[in-house]
């Protein structure tokens, strides 16, 4: 029976060597889906900032076609084709036009849910501040590294010596009372 406490080790996230092509298929697919998934963020990224039309197609290994396109795969290639936009009917138009609406509403509102946790991430590094002014080096210890300031680094760097040294004397005592207590 193995060790309860032993973890499974595995790779983690690193950086691919872009020169070393995969040989095998599971790693083949495997790099292809998680490479398609960041194409794919990164494009739907692009068009939800800028607004742009966009049509991505990619070929699995496997001869598998995998494609993503906004507003729509007709609406673009007939805009790459023929350099004019589609000649299309109006509940087309319709869609297309919510459809941008709504990216728009969500980009709105992703922006304000963005500015917000800037605002509270900036009252709670006030709040920690006032906190450390207020308590001192209690405070200090318990505050995110990120928040001291060089002159409460420097008192933080001053205490943890002083405790340290503290506790190599009070370890040299009990050696000494060891000593002294087989003689």
């Amino acid at each position: 029976m193995g060790n309860s406490n032993t973890k499974k080790q595995t790779k983690g996230r690193k950086k691919i060597n872009m020169t070393k092509r995969r040989e095998k298929q599971n790693d083949l697919m495997t790099t292809f889906s998680k490479r398609r998934s960041g194409i794919y963020k990164s494009a739907s990224e692009l068009n939800m900032l800028t607004g742009g039309d966009f049509v991505l197609c990619v070929t699995s290994p496997t001869g598998n076609l995998f494609h993503l396109s906004s507003p729509n795969l007709e609406s673009v290639a007939s805009k790459l084709l023929h350099n004019q936009e589609p000649s299309s009917d109006s509940a087309t138009q319709i869609l297309e036009a919510s459809t941008r609406n709504v990216v728009k509403e969500l980009a709105d509102q992703l922006t304000k849910v963005m500015n917000l946790r800037e605002e509270e991430e900036a009252r709670e590094e006030t709040l920690v501040t006032n906190a450390m002014n207020r308590e001192g080096l209690r405070s200090i210890v318990e505050a995110p590294v990120t928040y001291l300031t060089d002159e409460n680094a420097e008192m933080l760097k001053a205490w943890l010596l002083n405790i340290h040294n503290r506790f190599n004397e009070r370890i040299q005592q009990l050696k000494q009372a060891r000593e002294n207590a087989r003689d």
